[in-house]
């Protein structure tokens, strides 16, 4: 008896072990495709033809390859964008789901003069269709199993709108009126009369680059925040702060500045790689306590890793022109924000170190826990990246 019960128990045993082996050869197959081209930010333009009754999403997808050429090949990148617009896009007239046709295709985003081996590629979808007769809104539907936000900006009939969409994983778009206007409106007319000419619109328009660089500071990673707070781990001393934070800046101002031109490449290794400064950085309050001018060297290569983070986010896509037309007011506006983003978390952060650190218990209690997090946290976005 007892001979036969062991029995079934290992065969029972090779039953379950079997099971798994097979759920996680079906799980390394589907993730296979995860590994190979991966679309990193999306930035979106929706002109809606209302006289003409056809809308046109013109979405630029900036995809990165996989390190496996084995991979790449089975899912191209016209793939990986294609199934990005019809698994997370949803295209909607008064709260009805549109189904648009696709059209992909590969573009150059660098200029003639960059060198070929820098040269940026995106992947443009253009989604298109008839507006339902009798239709009053447009919504675009951001899925919540989006990996990001999508950047959007609306163009009704050859008229941009004056501010930019942020839209966020299971949220819908702010609704855009598509009725047509009657002529002779006298309501119409008297809004035309008091709007200002288009030179003055565009100079307003510095407002929301500013927004939209101080915005993509927070929003494309929790890794600048996570390097901001490093700074201050090792030493309160302000001469040391102050080094560093400057150091930081003046990378992420760079990187920006240099990416708007195109003469730096947006390469997939700068996240594992500014994951890892924050590992050395956060890491080193663990063992040291004195301050070292090396430091600075690392929050600048950080701050240029940053700055590469944020110029391959739609933000920044959308609201600075890249390559050969490059607006020096625009780019200056997003760099501003960028660095007022970076500025008020410096602020909240020494806030509370410096009221902390007059403890004697404030190593022990403070530094070493935030430490051990970031480290964490930044061994976790390196092996992600290659995820």
């Amino acid at each position: 008896m007892t001979t036969g019960r062991g029995s079934r128990e290992r065969n029972r045993f090779s039953l379950i072990r079997a099971r798994s082996l097979a759920l996680f050869l079906v799980i390394l197959f589907y993730s296979g495709g995860a590994l190979a081209h991966k679309v990193s930010s999306v930035s979106l333009i929706s002109r809606l033809e209302v006289n003409e009754g056809t809308y046109l999403l013109d979405a630029a997808m900036e995809v990165i390859p996989s390190e496996e050429e084995v991979l790449n090949e089975q899912i191209p990148p016209e793939e990986a964008a294609r199934q990005f617009a019809e698994d997370f896009l949803v295209v909607m007239f008064d709260q009805v789901e549109e189904s648009p046709e696709l059209e992909i295709s590969i573009e150059t985003a660098s200029d003639e003069i960059t060198p070929e081996e820098l040269q940026r590629k995106q992947v443009i979808v253009k989604m298109t269709g008839s507006i339902p007769e009798g239709a009053k809104e447009f919504l675009l539907y951001l899925e919540p199993t989006c990996p990001m936000a999508v950047v959007m900006v609306v163009i009704k009939d050859d008229k941009p709108s004056r501010r930019m969409q942020v839209i966020l994983p299971g949220e819908f778009s702010r609704p855009v009126n598509i009725q047509p206007v009657l002529k002779g409106d006298p309501f119409v007319e008297a809004v035309a009369a008091k709007a200002p000419p288009l030179e003055e619109v565009s100079t307003k328009a510095v407002d929301s680059v500013f927004l939209a660089g101080f915005s993509a500071f927070w929003n494309v990673s929790w890794l600048p925040l996570a390097l901001t707070v490093s700074l201050f781990l090792l030493s309160t001393v302000k001469r040391a702060v102050f080094l560093q934070m400057a150091a930081l800046m003046m990378g992420m101002s760079l990187a920006l500045s240099l990416a708007a031109w195109g003469l730096i490449p947006l390469r997939s290794w700068m996240v594992p790689a500014t994951a890892l400064l924050l590992v050395v950085l956060s890491g080193e309050s663990l063992f040291r306590h004195a301050f070292h001018l090396w430091r600075c060297l690392a929050a600048l290569f950080a701050g240029m890793g940053i700055g590469v983070m944020i110029a391959g986010s739609g933000f920044f896509r959308v609201a600075v022109p890249t390559g050969g037309n490059v607006e020096v007011s625009s780019l200056i506006g997003f760099v501003v924000g960028a660095e007022v983003s970076l500025v008020v978390c410096g602020m909240v952060a020494a806030c509370f170190f410096l009221m902390m650190g007059r403890f004697d218990w404030y190593r022990r209690t403070v530094v070493t826990p935030i430490a051990v997090v970031l480290v964490a946290f930044g061994v976790f976005k390196s092996v992600e990246a290659f995820l």
